[in-house]
C-alpha cells in the first residue's frame, strides 16, 4: 500500500522545502522530494506519497530533511512504523473505539470525530461519528479529506457501504457551491471520484459506493469535503463503515455518479454571490496583459524573496493565496476588467487594473513595498525600589507576528514592529501588568516601572473527589476539556500559578503520549469560556494515577477576576495521547466542559468531573492592627498589640518608624506583639515582607502613653468653708496635655483655656466638695473640701431695754439679749432727725457686745456730751459665721436731756407693734422689733 507522510517544518525567515529520504527492500536509502500542504513563510506542512511497491516488509524506516529558502538543511532523526495488511470485506467502523488506520490530509482539514451536537445530533449506533464540524457549521474554503485504511479489494469486488447525513450549500439552480465527495486513489497522489454528495439529505442514509472496478487493487477511499469562500452549513456527518460482498440496492442512493453540469448563467450566478460591496480604489496601476481567461503570475519574476500573500478582486471579492516558495498565484474568471490588489503582512497593498479576454491569459506580477519598522528599547524597573525587572514579558497586543520579547538581567529589553500605534503589553511575575499606547513611527526609549504585586498561596481549587475510575482522549488533536473554577468567598481576584491534571496510567491509551496543552480563559456571561487569556502552554503528562501534573503557569502573570476555566487540549490524535482522567462516582459538579471542533459545551453527566484543578495565590493583603484603636491613651506601658495580615507572610511591627519586632504568619492570618511604649505619642505600623522584600504597611495606629497625672487648682473653695447661699460655683485652673474631664461631685465641669467652673446646689449642713480632673490616659487628680451651709438667720430674744431710758450726758444704758452661741454681736443708737439739728458732730457708730454665757449678749452705750435725743433707737444686729444677719431695735427708746430736765420717771409701755427696720410706733413708748438678713 501506498504511505502517505507529513512533515511540519518551522523557519525564522522562509521555509525552503523537505525531502523524504526512506530505506528500500534492499536498506538502501531513496529520496522523494515533499509537495507543500499549507502554511506560509514561516510555517508549513509538506507532504510526500510513497509508492505502494516501496511499501514493503513489516516495518518501513525514513527521516527527513528539510531546508531553508537560503539552502540551510536539517536533517531529522530516524523513524520506523510497523506495516499491516489493509481491510477487506467485512471490515466494519462505528468509531466507538479507536478506529485505527484513518488519516486525514488536506490544506484545510476540518474532518473531526466525537459525539454530534449539530447536524442529526446523535450518531447511528453509539456515541460517535465523523463530520465535517461535531458541533456547528463549516468554515468556509474548507478543503480535507477523511482517508479509510488501505482497502483490499477481492477479486469478485466489493461494496462500501456507511450512513450518511449532509447538508452543503446549493444554488436554487442545482448549482453545487459546497459538496462532498467519496474519492479512490490507487497511489494517494491521483484521485478518482466515485460518488457525489450536494444539497440536503437531513436524514440518516444508507449509502453505498461500488468498488468493483478496482478488483485485485489495494487502493485507498477517501471522503473529501469542499466549501467555497461564503455561506455555510451543517456539513457531513458519516458513520457505520463497512466493506462488504453485496449490494444493498437502494433505490434511493444519496451518492450520486457526477454533478450537473452548469451554463454560463449559473456561473454568472456564483459571480453575483461572491461580490462585494467594495469600493473600487482610484490610482490603480495598470498592468498590460495577454487576453487569456485567467491571471496569473509570469514566469519573469521580479527579484527579490517570493511572499505568502493574498491577491484578490474588488469588483466581486474572490481571492487566491500565493505559493510561499515562488510566490506564484493563479485565479480564473470572466471576461472583463478587474482590480486586483496584493497584499500580506509587513507590506503595503498594491493595486493593478487588468484585463482577461476570453481563453487568455493575463499576468500581473506585483513587488510589494516592505512597511518601515520602528524600535522601541529600554528598561522595566520596579515602581517600588527602582531594582530592574529581569525577565519581564514585552508583546503587542494588536500584532501577534511580533515575537513577545523579555527583559535581561538588567531590565533591558528592546521591540521592533512596523509603524503604526499598538497596545503595549507588559507582564511580569510578581508585578501588576501594565498596558499603554505606543507609536512606532521612529527608534524610541522608553521606561517603564511597575508596580510589585506581591501574592501568596491561596490553595488549590478542584471539584472532583480525587480518585478517578475512568479516563478518556479524543480521537483527533486540538480537542480539550476544561473545568471551571470560583474563587472562594471573600477573595474577587487572583493569580493563577498551576495547572494540576490527573492522566491515566501508561497501559492506556497505547502507545500513548505525554504531550498535551495548557490555557486559561475567561468565564462568559452564557457560562461558557468566553475569551482565552493565555495559551496554549506546552506541557509534559505524567502518567500515573498516583501523581498529578502540575504546570506551572506564575511567569504568565495570569490574573482573573472571578470564574475562569483551567483547559487542557489534546495535541496529538489518539492514541498518541495522555488519558485524561475523570471521577465517576463523585457528585456530578457540573463545570466539566469539551471543546470540540472549536465550539465549547457542557460535558455530559455521565462523563463524570474532569481531573482538572487550578492552583491560585492572593494579593498580600494591607496588614491591620485591630487592637489597640487608633487614637487609644493609656497609662499603662506595656500593651499588646494584635491585628490580621496575610498567611504566610512576614510582619514587622514598627513605633515610631522603630522595628520592635517581627512574626511569621500562619493560617490563621493573626500576629500579637507585646510592646513596651514611649511616653507621649506611638506611632504603631505593621509592615508585610514576603521573601525578604517589603510587600505592603497598615495605616497608622497611634497610642499616646500619658503617665502624668492632670494638674488642679481650686480657686474659689477652701475647706471648712462655710456659706450662707444654696448655690456654689466651683472655678479653678486645670492643664494637662491629654485632658478628658473635670467634674465637681460627679457633674462635669465646664473647661475653656484651662479655666474650669461648675455651679452646684449645697444641702443645708456639711457638704463635700470633690473636684476630679482626668486625662484620656485615666490618669486622675483629685481635690476635697468641706463646705457647711447654713440658709436661717440668728433669732434675738429677751432684748433689753425693754422700756424707755431717760439720760443724761455721761450715763450708760445697758443692751442685752439671747441668741444662738458664737455670733457677732453689735449695736447702734440711732437718733432722731429732729434732734440733728443741734447735733452736728454726733456719728453714730456700730459697737460691739460681748458674748457674756453661750448665747447670752451684753454691751453699754454712755451717752457722749453734746447729745440730746428725744426718742433715740437701739438697734442689735448678729451675724453668724455663714453671713446669716438678724436686726432687731429694742423696745425701750432713749431719752437723753442735759442734766436737771425732765425726771426719771418712765413712760407707759406701747401696745402698738410694727416689724421693719427704724420702724415707729404710735406711741412715744412703743416697742418697734425688725429682723433683717445680711
Amino acid at each position: 500500500m501506498a504511505l502517505n507522510l507529513d512533515v511540519l517544518v518551522r523557519d525564522n525567515m522562509l521555509v525552503g522545502g523537505a525531502t523524504l529520504h526512506y530505506q528500500d527492500e534492499n536498506g538502501d536509502w531513496q529520496a522523494l522530494e515533499a509537495e507543500l500542504e499549507s502554511g506560509n513563510n514561516l510555517e508549513a506542512t509538506f507532504s510526500v506519497v510513497v509508492p505502494a511497491n516501496q511499501v514493503t516488509g513489516d516495518s518501513f524506516t525514513y527521516k527527513w530533511e528539510v531546508s531553508d529558502y537560503a539552502g540551510n538543511t536539517v536533517e531529522s532523526d530516524e523513524y520506523v512504523i510497523s506495516l499491516t495488511d489493509g481491510i477487506t470485506v467485512g471490515y466494519f467502523e462505528d468509531f466507538e473505539n479507536n478506529p485505527q488506520g484513518w488519516t486525514l490530509i488536506g490544506s484545510n482539514n476540518v474532518w473531526e470525530l466525537g459525539e454530534p451536537t449539530s447536524g442529526p445530533n446523535e450518531a447511528v449506533s453509539g456515541e460517535n461519528v465523523y463530520a465535517t464540524n461535531l458541533g456547528g457549521q463549516y468554515p468556509s474554503r474548507m478543503d480535507g479529506t477523511l482517508i479509510m485504511p488501505g482497502v483490499q479489494v477481492p477479486d469478485e469486488g466489493a461494496y462500501l457501504q456507511f450512513k450518511s447525513w449532509h447538508e452543503f450549500e446549493q444554488s436554487s439552480t442545482g448549482r453545487a457551491w459546497d459538496y462532498g465527495e467519496v474519492v479512490v486513489s490507487t497511489n494517494m497522489i491521483n484521485w478518482t471520484t466515485l460518488a457525489e454528495f450536494h444539497g440536503s439529505a437531513t436524514e440518516w442514509q444508507d449509502a453505498e459506493v461500488d468498488l468493483s472496478e478496482y478488483a485485485g487493487q489495494t487502493i485507498y477511499v477517501g471522503f473529501y469535503a469542499y466549501s467555497d469562500a461564503s455561506v455555510e452549513r451543517l456539513g457531513w456527518y458519516i458513520d457505520d463503515v463497512a466493506i462488504a460482498d453485496s449490494s444493498l440496492n437502494l433505490e434511493n442512493n444519496p451518492a450520486s455518479k457526477k454533478f450537473t453540469k452548469q451554463d454560463e448563467a449559473a456561473e454568472k450566478e456564483k459571480e453575483a454571490k461572491l461580490e462585494k460591496e467594495l469600493s473600487k480604489k482610484t490610482n490603480a496601476k495598470s498592468a498590460k496583459a495577454d487576453v487569456k481567461s485567467s491571471v496569473e503570475t509570469s514566469d519573469n519574476q521580479t527579484s527579490g524573496l517570493p511572499l505568502e500573500a493574498i491577491v484578490s478582486v474588488l469588483e466581486n471579492g474572490r481571492s487566491v493565496s500565493t505559493n510561499p516558495q515562488d510566490g506564484t498565484y493563479k485565479m480564473t474568471l470572466l471576461s472583463g476588467a478587474y482590480t486586483l490588489v496584493a497584499e500580506t503582512y509587513g507590506f503595503r497593498a498594491e493595486e493593478q487594473s487588468v484585463t482577461v479576454t476570453e481563453s487568455e491569459t493575463a499576468t500581473a506580477n506585483f513587488v510589494l513595498e516592505e512597511l518601515p519598522k520602528a524600535t522601541v528599547s529600554g528598561t522595566v524597573t520596579s515602581e517600588q525600589s527602582g531594582n530592574p525587572i529581569v525577565d519581564a514579558t514585552l508583546l503587542l497586543v494588536e500584532d501577534a507576528n511580533v515575537e513577545p520579547v523579555k527583559t535581561d538581567e538588567n531590565g533591558n529589553f528592546s521591540i521592533t514592529a512596523y509603524e503604526g500605534t499598538y497596545t503595549l503589553k507588559v507582564i511580569a511575575q510578581d508585578y501588576k501588568g501594565q498596558e499603554m499606547e505606543v507609536t512606532f513611527d521612529e527608534n524610541k526609549t522608553l521606561d517603564i516601572a511597575l508596580e510589585p504585586f506581591f501574592t501568596v498561596p491561596g490553595g488549590e481549587i478542584g471539584y472532583d473527589d480525587g480518585t478517578a475510575e475512568n479516563a478518556r482522549v479524543f480521537y483527533d488533536a486540538g480537542n480539550g476539556w476544561a473545568v471551571k473554577m470560583s474563587l472562594p468567598e471573600g477573595q474577587e481576584q487572583a493569580i493563577v500559578t498551576d495547572g494540576v491534571f490527573q492522566f491515566h496510567g501508561t497501559d492506556w491509551p497505547s502507545p500513548g503520549g505525554t504531550g498535551f496543552a495548557v490555557e486559561v480563559w475567561s468565564a462568559g456571561a452564557d457560562g461558557l469560556p468566553a475569551e482565552k487569556l493565555v495559551g496554549p502552554i506546552e506541557a509534559e503528562a505524567i502518567r500515573d494515577l498516583n501523581e498529578w501534573t502540575v504546570v506551572d503557569l506564575r511567569e504568565h502573570n495570569i490574573q482573573v477576576d472571578g470564574d475562569f476555566y483551567m483547559v487542557y487540549i489534546q495535541t496529538s490524535p489518539n492514541p498518541n495521547a495522555p488519558g485524561l482522567a475523570t471521577d465517576e462516582n463523585g457528585p456530578n459538579a457540573g463545570r466539566s466542559y469539551q471543546y470540540v471542533g472549536g465550539s465549547w459545551s457542557l460535558s455530559p453527566a455521565d462523563e463524570g468531573n474532569y481531573m482538572i484543578r487550578a492552583r491560585v495565590a492572593y494579593g498580600v493583603e494591607k496588614p491591620e492592627i485591630t487592637s489597640p484603636a487608633d487614637g487609644t491613651f493609656t497609662n499603662e506601658a506595656t500593651v499588646t498589640v494584635e491585628g490580621t495580615a496575610s498567611p504566610t507572610t512576614t510582619v514587622s511591627l514598627l513605633n515610631n518608624d522603630t522595628e520592635l519586632g517581627t512574626a511569621e504568619i500562619g493560617e490563621d492570618g493573626s500576629f500579637s506583639f507585646d510592646i513596651e511604649l514611649e511616653e507621649g505619642q506611638n506611632n504603631l505600623q505593621a509592615v508585610t515582607y514576603v521573601n525578604g522584600d517589603q510587600a505592603t504597611a497598615s495605616e497608622v495606629v497611634t497610642v499616646t502613653l500619658d503617665t502624668i497625672a492632670p494638674e488642679l487648682n481650686v480657686l474659689n473653695v477652701e475647706d471648712g468653708q462655710k456659706t450662707n447661699r444654696e448655690t456654689l460655683t466651683v472655678q479653678g485652673m486645670v492643664h494637662d496635655d491629654n485632658l478628658s474631664t473635670v467634674t465637681v461631685n460627679g457633674q462635669a465641669a465646664s473647661v475653656e483655656d484651662g479655666e474650669f467652673s461648675k455651679r452646684i446646689m449645697l444641702d443645708e449642713g456639711e457638704n463635700t466638695i470633690e473636684v476630679v480632673a482626668t486625662d484620656e490616659a485615666g490618669n486622675t487628680t483629685t481635690q476635697t473640701f468641706t463646705v457647711y451651709a447654713k440658709f436661717t438667720a440668728p433669732e434675738i430674744t429677751n432684748l433689753t431695754p425693754t422700756e424707755d431710758q431717760h439720760l443724761h450726758v455721761g450715763q450708760s444704758v445697758q443692751i442685752e439679749f439671747d441668741s444662738e452661741p458664737g455670733l457677732k454681736a453689735s449695736f447702734v443708737v440711732q437718733m432722731p432727725l429732729t434732734n440733728l439739728n443741734g447735733v452736728t458732730s454726733y456719728n453714730p457708730i456700730e459697737l460691739p457686745l460681748v458674748e457674756t454665757t453661750p448665747g447670752h449678749y451684753v454691751g453699754y452705750w454712755t451717752v457722749p456730751s453734746n447729745v440730746l435725743a428725744e426718742g433715740a433707737v437701739i438697734e442689735v444686729k448678729v451675724r453668724d459665721s455663714y453671713g446669716n444677719e438678724t436686726r432687731q431695735l429694742a423696745d425701750g427708746r432713749l431719752f437723753i436731756t442735759e442734766q436737771g430736765d425732765g425726771d426719771n420717771s418712765q413712760g407707759n409701755k406701747g401696745t402698738d407693734k410694727e416689724k421693719g427696720n427704724n420702724g415707729k410706733g404710735k406711741d412715744k413708748k412703743d416697742t418697734n422689733k425688725g429682723k433683717g438678713n445680711n
